[in-house]
């Protein structure tokens, strides 16, 4: 089983009566001509290729069906936003804001979210290979049954962490400590880590998970 959380979970609040949304574009020069932040949106079937959309703020918005390539969102804040059904490939969302988010059957593939600062985010069913999170601050992130292989957490900061049917596969853990997190219905064959291996004091991990850590420790089993 995951480990419990030390605080409650928060998920997003939105209103039934979402203003619908297929052209972003035009909303977002709307919004800007208005002063107002992209606000309580429903944004649907929208794609989008190498597009500069950084230093937008969206508030309880739903993304559903919508495909982005190559766009940046960078130093953008998300707050109390859903993300449903939808596909980022190669997207910036560095220097990014996210509180109360959700990601249910959503991609990420080879994201950038680096230097990003993360409250209350929950992925179900999502695929966040390759993904970058290095010198991330993580603060009741959630994750189930989800696909997070050759994900990056490099100098990263958590907090009240739950994982369950996790891969982690491949997935770096540079000066990060995991201290608490439970990984047991994990996969984290072929995890790496600083040359001490000092950030899995604390983790948690199933015997077979340990046996192979001890590899990487030197460790010898008999």
């Amino acid at each position: 089983m995951a480990t419990k959380s030390t605080k409650p979970w928060r998920s997003p609040m939105l209103s039934e009566d979402l203003t619908p949304c297929t052209d972003l574009l035009e909303q977002i020069e709307i919004s800007t001509q208005d002063d107002e932040d992209l606000y309580e949106l429903s944004i649907e079937n929208v794609n989008l290729s190498n597009e500069d959309l950084g230093r937008l703020n969206f508030d309880k918005v739903i993304f559903k069906n919508c495909h982005f390539d190559t766009v940046s969102f960078e130093k953008c804040s998300f707050d109390n936003v859903i993300f449903k059904s939808c596909g980022f490939a190669s997207c910036d969302f560095s220097n990014g804001w996210f509180s109360v988010c959700s990601f249910t059957d959503s991609h990420c593939k080879s994201c950038n979210f680096s230097n990003s600062r993360i409250f209350h985010l929950s992925l179900q069913d999502c695929n966040f290979r390759y993904a970058n999170f290095t010198s991330c601050k993580l603060d009741s992130f959630k994750a189930t049954q989800s696909d997070m292989s050759n994900t990056f957490f490099a100098q990263c900061s958590f907090k009240n962490i739950l994982v369950d049917e996790v891969s982690f596969s491949c997935t770096e853990f540079f000066q990060t400590p995991l201290k608490s997190i439970d990984f047991t219905t994990c996969n984290i064959e072929g995890v790496s880590f600083s040359e001490s291996h000092s950030e899995l004091a604390g983790a948690i991990v199933n015997m077979h998970q340990a046996v192979d850590l001890s590899k990487l420790l030197g460790i010898k089993i008999k």
